[in-house]
């Protein structure tokens, strides 16, 4: 079974995407994981974590934001491919980002076939991702990711059922609200045994 998603990631990988990765970096118990092309697997401990991701700034005229779904079907992340119209992808299409916690952040990260979390950075009190760093008009952002929200119920990463996940980030740095390329990384999050 290994091989065959093995395969089936290399096909993908070949055919619809690039090998940018919006440089993607997963962190965990200060350990980074740099995800190096647009279609990765990643082993995960089963606790909380964080990801690093490019983006633009936000500001009244440009909504730059980093768009992230997270599905448990492998046949969802099939929706998603360089060239495709976001309105046309269930979890991509307008009015599916999801409204954050109460501290207008994401500290749940919401698994959904048909909605993403909305992650953007206008300034210290506007934003829903935390700045690392800024190089210029180029930011550096983090998701901070406490626990799951996974079949309707919420999880501990220690108590979570799903052996995998699927991570589909989008970057629409035109603002075109088309996938283009070097704009979408799908990675398959792993979980270790308990």
């Amino acid at each position: 079974m290994k091989l065959k998603i093995s395969c089936l990631f290399l096909i993908l990988s070949s055919f619809v995407f690039s090998q940018e990765n919006n440089g993607l970096i997963f962190v965990q118990k200060g350990k980074k994981q740099v995800v190096r092309d647009s279609l990765s697997v990643i082993q995960l401990d089963r606790s909380p974590f964080s990801i690093q991701f490019n983006g633009k700034k936000y500001d009244s005229e440009h909504f730059y934001a980093t768009q992230i779904a997270v599905v448990s079907s492998q046949a969802a992340i099939f929706q998603a491919r360089i060239g495709q119209k976001t309105e046309a992808i269930p979890y991509f299409e307008p009015g599916t980002g999801m409204a954050p916690n109460q501290n207008n952040m994401y500290n749940t990260m919401i698994v959904s076939d048909l909605a993403h979390h909305y992650l953007f950075y206008e300034n210290e009190t506007e934003k829903r991702a935390y700045l690392v760093s800024q190089k210029e008009a180029s930011l550096q952002l983090e998701w901070k990711i406490q626990n799951c929200y996974y079949e309707g119920k919420d999880y501990t990463f220690e108590e979570l059922p799903a052996k995998s996940l699927y991570l589909i980030l989008f970057s629409d740095q035109n603002l075109d609200e088309t996938i283009n390329k070097g704009e979408l990384t799908i990675v398959k999050m792993q979980f270790k045994e308990k």
